[in-house]
């Protein structure tokens, strides 16, 4: 540029550009930095918070289960066959004080199981009825499961029924509605976007606040709906460890995922799911203020520099003139001094 107030601009409005775009970029990712990990600690926390409601209301669960399971009016109703007394005028009030409860059963060894829907079904392939009659386990959780009575999804926790000599003569069970489960997970609610999963210990989602997953994706076979992120996160997640990481969503989004065990039924998880957009918005919004606050700072620094060029340029445009003038013999010419400074 050959004109003075081009080098001023070049000289005092380029380095200024560029340094305040250093410092908004250097800004952004201090920010975005620190934002993402108050963030994490926050999803953790709310996590580890929500996870311990969930154990508590399931050992709560348990522990009723077990204590219904050593009742006498239960064993006696295993032995003798009659099991109707029990059902209606025991166990059907004490469902209807439950709402998280879809129904009680008794299963006898063939696996028949009346319940307090009124009906009796059988139980004898699913795993919890194999896991308690077959293998003598004291205690067993499904995983998710749609009733064989209503079709609804629920899950079982189900104990041993045993007679005086210790011998398990048939089970007591519990079926959960799953949508107690979405209820107490709504608690994790950590922005407006945000998604909280549970998963059983197959992969399964089997709790989902957004409910576009509940109990159709299994996380190990994420990839099936364009999500191979979480897919490759699968076997920590239901390895009973704690952790997080970043995934691609189908519809080309990024989600930030942070998930812990949920302790109660070995091989459950839960996570909380929170959009890169959402959780970096704050930090967007500060770029875009300080990017406003740099371009004014530029345009009044232009206008500055504008105003003194000219100040300093003119007078000597003048005086170049008038030199002219005197150098062709024009004795008349004036030069005159203004100022007090240099020019």
């Amino acid at each position: 540029m050959k004109t003075l107030r081009g080098r001023m601009l070049l000289l005092i409005l380029l380095p200024v550009a560029v340094l305040s775009a250093l410092i908004a970029f250097l800004t952004y990712q201090q920010v975005r930095t620190s934002t993402t990990k108050i963030m994490e600690e926050s999803a953790f926390k709310l996590v580890h918070s929500v996870s311990h409601i969930i154990d508590e209301w399931i050992n709560g669960i348990v522990s009723e289960v077990k204590t219904f399971a050593e009742r006498n009016v239960e064993i006696n109703a295993l032995k003798t066959g009659e099991w109707k007394d029990l059902i209606e005028k025991d166990l059907k009030p004490k469902v209807a004080e439950r709402p998280y409860i879809e129904m009680f059963f008794i299963a006898y060894p063939n696996g028949d199981a009346p319940t307090t829907l009124g009906n009796v079904i059988n139980v004898a392939d699913r795993d919890y009825f194999k896991k308690i009659m077959q293998q003598g386990a004291d205690l067993a959780i499904s995983d998710g499961l749609v009733s064989k009575a209503t079709g609804k999804n629920i899950f079982a926790v189900a104990a041993p029924v045993k007679d005086e000599n210790k011998k398990t003569i048939g089970l007591f069970a519990a079926t959960i509605l799953l949508d107690s489960l979405n209820e107490r997970l709504k608690n994790a609610q950590l922005t407006r976007s945000t998604t909280v999963w549970a998963c059983d210990s197959s992969g399964l989602i089997i709790g989902d606040t957004s409910g576009q997953f509940w109990m159709k994706l299994n996380i190990k076979e994420a990839s099936k709906m364009d999500m191979p992120d979480l897919e490759k996160a699968a076997s920590k997640i239901l390895s009973g460890e704690s952790g997080s990481f970043k995934m691609k969503m189908p519809d080309g989004s990024i989600d930030y995922n942070y998930y812990v065990p949920i302790t109660a039924v070995k091989g459950w998880a839960l996570g909380v799911m929170i959009p890169e957009k959402e959780l970096l918005e704050g930090v967007n919004q500060l770029l875009r203020t300080v990017l406003i606050l740099f371009i004014v700072l530029i345009a009044v620094a232009a206008v500055v520099i504008f105003f003194v060029s000219n100040s300093i340029s003119k007078p000597i445009k003048v005086l170049a003139g008038r030199a002219l003038e005197f150098g062709k013999g024009d004795l008349t010419v004036r030069f005159e001094a203004k100022g007090r400074d240099e020019v």
